[in-house]
């Protein structure tokens, strides 16, 4: 599960996501990566934890999405969503 697309794991910042880390790789590894260079600084250690893939199934156990709300470093908000792919 830690493995990734691009264009699946953040829709509302293709062209950002893509210019940050590629298009494919380690899913926790970017989304750290990501979390580092782009949300600022006050908030990464808030959405570090939303980010841990390796709780992710846990979380999303009982819940068909989740979400957080973050400023990125131009004070620009935005919000990350997990949601629970069906099919």
């Amino acid at each position: 599960m830690n493995d990734y697309e691009a264009t699946a794991a953040i829709r509302s910042l293709p062209d950002a996501w893509e210019k940050q880390t590629g298009n494919r790789g380690c899913a926790s590894e970017k989304l750290y990566q990501f979390c580092d260079t782009m949300a600022a600084s006050e908030y990464c250690s808030l959405i570090r934890p939303f980010l841990d893939i390796s709780t992710l199934s846990a979380r999303l156990k009982a819940e068909e999405c989740i979400s957080t709300e973050f400023s990125m470093c131009d004070g620009s908000w935005h919000r990350m969503l997990f949601t629970v792919k069906k099919g």
